[in-house]
Order: structure tokens, then C-alpha cells, then sequence
């Protein structure tokens, strides 16, 4: 029985009873005390009409409760009634799902052919009909009483009930042996009926019959082979015989006339089996007949010499047209397949040990034998290891050889059949033809997976491509050989309904059987068979071949027969990305194509497209396209891509990237993390420049570390290297700042023809805002997963072991040129203050004393440096003059200048006022400015000047 859990039925509660009533007698006898008491008090006869009181209330009591008790009876009684039925309906109905249950695992008539090999498990054989115990609980049936009521009875009878099974299949298990015990003509009836049952269970191919007893002609129609014994003295006796295990069947009139050592006895006499199974004579021998039918088809007959255990492949190899080759023999000799004829593609199914890769192997050395590698390419796919079509990758006719042990490669070879296919149709439609009968010069390409399984869960996407393959594959020369072990919902409708070839080997269970060939046969070839297989080709009936064994003489025979010449087949795909790419071979690449054909780098093929793709735009790898066959020069484009933002950890290849970018830009400025100051100035400049107000002087300090190389042009190109370490040298201000400068002019660059790439490892923080204003991303080798897909990337596309400057640019795979190593070109702008040229200037100083040691080293005379705060007075400063040759300097610290109030202002404009080693905060304060000065770089003796004119420079004092 099969239920998952035995069903438990609430038993209905009995009636309740009702209590036994209890005569009132205080309440009768006291009316009649309080009456006799009225009449001696008051001697009236009226008062002893009260005594009649008690009795009559006591009879009234009496009778409410005998009519209450009744009713109450009666509704006990009828709801008793409801749950008896209604449990007894679900007794029923649980019997009855659990009698349909056991009839579906043990049917009447006997059970279609199972030839495989018996497990650990019990081997069950139905032996009739008759009652059997049932998991059906009926729960909360009270203990039986002494004297139990009828409602009692009927529930303990209901419970009996339920867990017996009336009418069910009988079993028992064949491997103890089973004696028969009861007439000869109901013995010999029941036997055949478990002889039958055992025939369709024990493989032809394994096991042998041996009978003792007359009256047993009939199992000469058995598939199996039969043996005739003595007649027993005692009873019949049969034993089913294979190189493991022994069955016996034995009959008898009585139970000493059985052998010893059964398990299960049947005595026909018993009530046990109310009704056994039975087969006349005539019956048993058309079903063995049936039986025998079924195992010649399937090649399981001992006496089926025309299907040998073992075929060789050099006995079938023979000249064939088209794509036919011999892969085996049948009953009527050697059996041909041909691709072209009963394909176009072919469906192999078998479980491990079967035979799959040998079938393949055969197959196609039978391909290659007599087909040039001008007529046959062979492409394959073994997601097994490579193992399997190791000894066929050194044919010429070889095209590929794609393993599971590489992803990467895998993907891609597999997408370029998809480019194979355009090619083909395009090739066709130059030469004018339909199909590619007309056009013999195009080589057929068999494409040959083993463990499609395997192909279609670790590459989903590729589902398409093949159902896309096969659907278009028969007039363009592309056929497919899919082989997998587990062929149910693994291979789409849409490839099934165009592989009119379908091969099965020994399968697992009876639906991979029936997704390959339409029947359940191959679940019943024996393990002991390998090499054997059913074969159907458009649907027809399948049939058994001994598919050939191929020896390593018969690869050596193939390879020699084609080895007078260097063949050089078409492939279907280019090479993987080199590891490395110098930048002038991506030069040679990008260059215009001449009239002699592409030029191509040494060391990059070019066999299977036409030359680069050119273009604008600046070169700086070379992208990969397998779903095109080819393999162009990435360019990055500003006008049509935007701005460039490089992503990728430690020496994954950002810098080159900016290398290479630089060494192909017009005006370009380079910025590193050590150049933080610089980057504040190159940014500042460009962004009034894309507003219209650069200062002639800023452009100018631009132009002047790419003069020589640009020849006075202004910068157009901004390169800045390793972003998010520039920034960290950056106090929070200046940080926050430059990163609202750097957008400002990633969003209003691009009209004045400003192209900006960055470089940085992660786009988190206040570096998300840059990356989004970025219109296109190289992505290169990043940490992690989760950090490829914050960064723009997906989870498919992420791959953990990358040589540096490979990435991703544009949704393909894409590897950087090396170029030579730049030094940033870009240098802070300092301006050299000398105090000669000014004859008074103010000083805020943090540390007033050095400050003055470093004025008069730089020549300024001690005795004109004024360090009296009284000399800061506002009304004394507007009334300053500074006549010819006289000089003054004022010098304070921030605290004397901020007590003296109003005079910074009053000498703004005026004088230069100089900052050295003051703070932000100190500088906003007495400026009452709120946009910040340069950022000065630390360690330096850099300070900010504050200029007559209003602007704040970096200055360093000196001539």
C-alpha cells in the first residue's frame, strides 16, 4: 500500500444515557407535614387539601422526566446514526483508494514486459483476490463493555471492518519461493498465472527455466530458454535460474509434498485467496508467444544468434553516399544510418556504462573514413572532460574540440555557431543555390554533443541557439548528434520534432526510454548488454543493433588515410582573446583596409572574417563577438559613447587603459592619484572653459607640459587615473567640491567637445553620482560578483580569473592593448610670489615667527615687516600710502587679524594678502568667501595668495 500516511478515521460517540430518575420523597412528604400542621392550627378541613400537593407534584416530576429522557434518546440515536454512516462512508471511500491503488501496482492482467535487473528490493507477484489488512484506523472506539448496546456493537463492527481490505490484490514476495497448495487443476492454473508474471520480469537475456512435472508444454513459447526435468515424485517443481539467484514456483496437493525452504505457502482451500489467479493452458501460450515477440525486437533472445554480443567497426566500414555510415548490426545484418536521409539531426540516450561514447566514436570515424575534411567537418562537444572524443580531436576533419573545462571558451565557441549559420545562408545566397545539395564546395558540419544535459543547465541561454540550429541546420549542411543520459525534459520540442534519427541505449527508467524512441523498451535492456540499442528513425518501429566497438587501430587507420595532405578546414570560430596585445599590432589592426586585403597583427587570427572594423573613435583593444565570428578593434567614441569610466581592482589593467587611451587623444591631460591639486586645477579650467570664462592664463598653464607634444593646442581630452585615491588625498571640503566640479563638467562638457575617462576601483559614496553621468564603462576584473554588478556588470558576465586589461566594453568581452607607460602629464599651477615686486602686502600667518624667517630669506628687509596689531586698525590702514622705494609688510597670526575687524576687507583690492599655513575655516572667516581656495599639496611650503583682482591662487614665495 502506497498511502503516505494511514488514514485515521474519527470514530462517532456513542448516546449518551441519561440519568436514572430519583423518586422526590422530601418534597412529597413535606406538602403533607405542612398541611397537618394548618389543620391543628387552625381546624379547617381546606387546609388538608395542601397534603395532595406533594404526591402530585412528585408524580408530574416523574412523568417530565421520563418524556425528556425519551426525547433525548432519540436525538442521541439519530445523530449516532449520521456519524455511523458518514464513517463508514469514509471507510468505504478510503478502501476504495486504496483497493484502486493496489490493483494499479498489482493489475489482473499480467504486466508488460520489465527486463531489467532486479534491485535489493521484493519481487511481488499478485496471487489473486481476497482480504487483506488496511492501514484504515478508526480512532475513538471506547473499550468493549460486559454488556454492550447495540450502538456498540455496531461501531466495534465498523471497526473490524476498516481494517480489513475485501476484494484486494493478494501478493507475495517471489524471491523466498512460493508453494501452491490445493487441487491440481486450481494449483496448475494459479502456477501459470506466477509463471507468466515471473517471464515478464526476468530478462530472456539472463535467466533460465527449469521445469520438473508433466503437463508444461506450453513454456516452450517462453523467450526463455526451458529445461525438462523427471517428473516429481512429490508435486511440480520450477525454478527460475540465472548466475545470482534462484526462484522457485512448486506445486502440490498437500504441504508435505512441497520442497522445503518456501517463504509463502497458498492453500486454495483457505479464505484467504477468495478468488486466485488462473490462465488456461491456451492463454499462457499466446501470452508467451507475445512475450517472445517483444524479446526478439528488443535482442534479448539466447537463440537470436544474428545479433552478436560484440561487433567490430572494421567489419562495417564501407564506401557510403551522403552522410550514411554503419554503426552496428541487427537480426538482418549490418545496420546504416544516414544524416542526411533519416536526420537531419539524431537523439542518443544512454546511462553511464552503456555505450554512448563508443556509439559515437564508430559513428563518426565511420564519417571520416570516406569523407575528405573538404566534404566533412566535424565539431565536438564533450561536457564530460574531453575524455570521450580525446582519440578523435587529432582527425582532420576536427574542427574543435570544446570541453566543460573552461567555461569562457566553451560559451563562446558555441555562440559562434549562430554567426555559422548567417555564414552559411549567406554563402548559399551568393552562389544562388537553395540548399546545400547545389553546393557541393561547402563542407557538411556535424556538430556532436555528449551530455547535452550538461550544455542546456550550465548554458540556458544556448537552449535557443540549438532548437535555432536544428530548425534551420538541414539545407545549410549543419546536423546535430545530441546525447545525454537523462533525454526526458532536457531536450526541447523544438530539436525533437526536426531529429528524425533517435538511438536509445540502456536508460535508467521507461521515460527516457519513451523521449527517445516513443516506447519504454531501452529501460529494458539488460545492463549485461552494452553496446545494445533500439533504433527508430522517422517515428517507425525501433529495432535492436549491436552498435560496433571502435579499436585504436581503426583511428589509426582513419588518421592515415588523410594524413598525405595539411588540411585546413574552416572553423566555425575564431581563437580566444590573446592574453596580451601590443598597441602597435592594434594599430596595424585599426588601420583602413588597402586593396590588397586586411592587414592582421602577428599572432592574431584572422582566418574566418573579413578585416578590422573601422571607424571613429580612439582604438584601445580588440572585442571579442563570437555570435559574429569576429573580433573588431574597440574603439571608444565620446561623441557617440559618452564619457569613459574604467572599472577593475588591483592591477587589473586600469592604468594601461588610460595608456592607451592617452596615446591616442588629441590634447590629452593625464591625472594620477598623486596629482589631486592638479586634478582640482585641470578640472576647475575645463569647467569655466565649457561655461565660456577661462582665464587665458589658466589655459595657457594647461597648455604648457603638452606643448611640445600637441603644438600649442588646447586640451580636449581628460584622463584621471585611480579617482578614489585622488579623492582620499583631498580634505572633505576640497573632496565633496572637486567631486561637484567633476560632474558639473561631465554634464556641460561634451558641447565643447571636453571627452573626460576615469578610473577607479568601486563606484560607492560620492562616486556613484560620476559613474552615473558616465555614458559608457570598461569593466575589468573586479573582487567579486556583487562588485561586477553594482559596477554595471552581470552575474553571468563575471569572471573571477581575468589577465589584466581583459574586461568587458560594450556587452562583449574585450582585451586592452599595452602601451607604453605615461607619466601624468598635468602639474599643479603654482605662482611665484616675489615680494620685490610688491612693495606692501599682508601676511596671515599660523606661525608668524617662521614665517617671517622665510620672508627675509626670500629677501624681504626684516625692518619693514610690521607685527604690531595696532598697525591693523582699520582707520590706520586706509590712511597707508606707499611712496617710492618704501615697503611694508603686515604680519599677523588669524586671532590679531579677526580682533582687528574690517581690516582684511579695507586691504582687499588693494594689496596682496597672503595665507601660509592657515585653515578654511581661518581663511573663510577674514575673507568672508565661500568658495574654496586651491587644495595646497602637504608637506610643501604652497599658500594661498589673495589677489588684488579678487582670486585666490597657489603661490610659493620666492623669486
Amino acid at each position: 500500500m502506497t498511502f503516505e500516511s494511514p488514514p485515521r478515521i474519527p470514530a462517532p460517540t456513542l448516546p449518551e444515557t441519561s440519568a436514572p430518575y430519583t423518586f422526590p420523597l422530601v418534597a412529597t412528604l413535606a406538602p403533607v407535614a405542612l398541611s397537618g400542621v394548618a389543620w391543628w392550627l387552625t381546624q379547617s378541613v381546606l387546609s388538608l387539601v395542601f397534603a395532595a400537593l406533594g404526591p402530585m407534584i412528585a408524580i408530574g416530576s416523574l412523568l417530565d422526566a421520563r418524556l425528556q429522557s425519551r426525547r433525548r434518546r432519540g436525538r442521541e440515536g439519530a445523530r449516532f446514526r449520521r456519524e455511523l454512516e458518514s464513517a463508514r462512508a469514509e471507510v468505504e471511500r478510503a478502501h476504495g483508494v486504496e483497493r484502486a491503488q493496489r490493483e494499479a501496482e498489482h493489475p489482473r492482467e499480467p504486466p508488460a514486459p520489465r527486463w531489467t535487473e532486479l534491485g535489493d528490493g521484493p519481487l511481488p507477484l499478485r496471487l489473486g483476490s481476497g482480504v487483506v489488512s488496511s492501514p484504515v484506523r478508526l480512532e475513538g472506539v471506547p473499550p468493549a463493555s460486559r454488556s454492550p448496546s447495540a450502538e456498540a456493537l455496531q461501531l466495534e463492527q465498523l471497526r473490524r471492518s476498516s481494517v480489513e481490505l475485501a476484494d484486494a490484490p493478494v501478493v507475495a514476495d517471489a524471491l523466498g519461493g512460493i508453494g501452491v497448495v490445493g487441487p491440481q487443476l486450481a494449483a496448475v492454473a494459479l502456477a501459470r498465472s506466477l509463471l507468466l508474471q515471473l517471464a515478464a520480469r526476468l530478462s530472456p537475456a539472463e535467466w533460465r527455466l527449469e521445469a520438473r512435472g508433466g503437463g508444461w508444454s506450453w513454456l516452450e513459447a517462453l523467450p526463455h530458454e526451458v529445461q525438462h526435468g523427471a517428473t516429481a515424485a512429490e508435486g511440480a517443481v520450477l525454478r527460475w535460474l540465472s548466475a545470482e539467484r534462484v526462484i522457485t514456483v512448486s506445486l502440490g496437493r498437500e504441504r508435505r509434498e512441497l520442497p522445503g525452504g518456501l517463504a509463502t505457502i497458498v492453500d486454495l482451500a483457505g479464505e484467504a485467496i477468495g478468488n486466485p489467479e488462473r490462465f488456461s493452458a491456451e492463454e499462457a501460450r499466446a501470452r508467451a508467444a507475445e512475450l517472445a515477440r517483444l524479446a526478439a525486437e528488443r535482442g534479448l533472445l539466447r537463440s537470436a544468434v544474428q545479433i552478436p554480443d560484440r561487433v567490430a567497426l572494421d567489419e562495417l566500414i564501407q564506401p557510403t553516399t551522403g552522410l550514411a555510415a554503419a554503426i552496428g548490426r541487427g537480426n538482418d545484418g549490418p545496420v546504416v544510418v544516414d544524416l542526411v536521409r533519416d536526420g537531419p539531426h539524431a537523439i542518443v540516450g544512454g546511462t553511464t556504462g552503456s555505450g554512448k561514447s563508443e556509439l559515437l566514436i564508430s559513428w563518426l570515424l565511420a564519417l571520416a573514413d570516406t569523407r575528405s575534411p573538404d566534404q566533412l567537418t566535424l565539431l565536438l562537444v564533450d561536457f564530460k572532460g574531453g575524455a570521450a572524443f580525446g582519440a578523435l580531436s587529432a582527425l582532420p576533419h576536427c574542427v574543435g574540440l570544446v570541453t566543460d573545462l573552461d567555461d569562457d571558451t566553451a560559451e563562446r565557441a558555441l555562440e559562434s555557431l549562430a554567426a555559422e549559420l548567417r555564414y552559411r545562408e549567406r554563402t548559399l545566397a551568393e552562389a544562388g543555390v537553395r540548399s546545400i545539395e547545389q553546393l557541393p564546395e561547402l563542407p557538411r558540419l556535424v556538430i556532436v554533443v555528449d551530455e547535452y544535459a550538461a550544455v542546456a543547465q550550465g548554458h540556458p541561454h544556448l537552449n535557443a541557439l540549438f532548437s535555432d540550429l536544428a530548425a534551420r541546420g538541414r539545407s545549410l549542411g549543419i546536423h546535430l548528434i545530441l546525447c545525454t543520459q537523462r533525454p526526458s525534459g532536457v531536450v526541447r520540442d523544438a530539436i525533437l520534432a526536426n531529429s528524425g534519427l533517435r538511438i536509445s541505449l540502456r536508460v535508467n527508467n521507461r521515460s527516457d526510454s519513451a523521449a527517445v524512441i516513443g516506447v519504454d523498451d531501452a529501460a529494458l535492456v539488460p545492463a549485461a548488454a552494452r553496446g545494445r540499442a533500439l533504433l527508430s528513425a522517422h517515428g517507425e518501429k525501433p529495432v535492436a543493433v549491436q552498435l560496433a566497438l571502435a579499436t585504436p587501430a581503426d583511428v589509426d587507420s582513419v588518421l592515415a588515410a588523410w594524413r598525405s595532405r595539411d588540411w585546413r578546414p574552416r572553423r566555425p570560430w575564431r581563437n580566444p582573446l590573446p592574453a596580451r596585445i601590443a598597441l602597435r599590432e592594434l594599430r596595424s589592426l585599426a588601420e583602413p583596409e588597402t586593396e590588397s586585403g586586411p592587414e592582421t597583427a602577428k599572432g592574431l587570427e584572422s582566418a574566418t572574417v573579413p578585416g578590422p572594423v573601422t571607424g571613429p573613435g580612439i582604438p584601445f583593444g580588440l572585442a571579442d563577438h563570437p555570435a559574429e565570428q569576429a573580433q573588431p578593434v574597440a574603439r571608444w567614441n565620446a561623441p557617440d559613447h559618452g564619457h569613459l569610466l574604467v572599472i577593475g581592482a588591483a592591477a587589473s589593467g586600469r592604468s594601461t587603459a588610460l595608456d592607451t587611451i592617452a596615446s591616442g587623444a588629441t590634447g590629452a591631460v593625464r591625472l594620477s592619484a598623486g596629482s589631486a591639486e592638479a586634478a582640482w586645477d585641470a578640472v576647475t579650467t575645463l569647467l569655466e572653459q565649457a561655461r565660456g570664462g577661462v582665464r587665458a592664463r589658466d589655459v595657457e598653464h594647461l597648455r604648457r607640459d603638452e606643448q611640445a607634444r600637441l603644438g600649442g593646442s588646447a586640451p580636449t581630452t581628460l584622463l584621471i587615473d585611480d579617482l578614489d585615491a585622488l579623492l582620499a588625498r583631498l580634505g572633505e571640503d576640497h573632496r565633496a567640491e572637486l567631486v561637484d566640479r567633476l560632474c558639473a563638467l561631465l554634464r556641460e562638457g561634451s558641447a565643447s567637445g571636453i571627452r573626460i575617462a576615469i578610473a577607479l576601483q568601486r563606484t560607492t559614496g560620492s562616486l556613484g553620482s560620476v559613474a552615473a553621468l558616465a555614458g559608457s564603462r570598461l569593466l575589468l576584473r573586479l573582487p567579486d560578483r556583487q562588485e561586477h554588478v553594482l559596477a554595471g556588470g552581470t552575474g553571468e558576465t563575471y569572471r573571477d580569473r581575468l589577465p589584466p586589461g581583459a574586461g568587458l566594453w560594450q556587452g562583449h568581452r574585450v582585451q586592452v592593448a599595452m602601451g607604453e607607460p605615461r607619466e601624468p602629464d598635468a602639474r599643479e599651477r603654482i605662482q611665484r610670489f616675489d615680494p620685490a615686486e610688491h612693495p606692501m602686502f599682508a601676511v596671515v600667518a599660523a606661525r608668524p615667527d617662521d614665517t617671517a624667517r622665510r620672508l627675509v630669506a626670500a629677501g624681504v628687509d626684516p625692518g619693514s615687516i610690521t607685527r604690531d596689531g595696532s598697525a591693523l586698525n582699520p582707520g590706520q590702514t586706509t590712511g597707508l600710502t606707499v611712496g617710492a622705494g618704501e615697503r611694508r609688510v603686515l604680519l599677523a597670526d588669524s586671532e590679531t587679524w579677526q580682533s582687528h575687524w574690517g581690516a582684511i576687507s579695507t586691504l582687499r583690492g588693494r594689496v596682496p594678502i597672503l595665507f601660509d599655513g592657515c585653515s578654511l575655516a581661518d581663511y573663510r572667516s577674514l575673507t568672508r568667501e565661500r568658495e574654496l581656495p586651491p587644495p595646497l599639496r602637504t608637506g610643501t611650503a604652497q599658500l594661498w595668495l589673495l589677489t588684488p583682482e579678487g582670486s585666490v591662487r597657489r603661490a610659493e614665495l620666492g623669486i
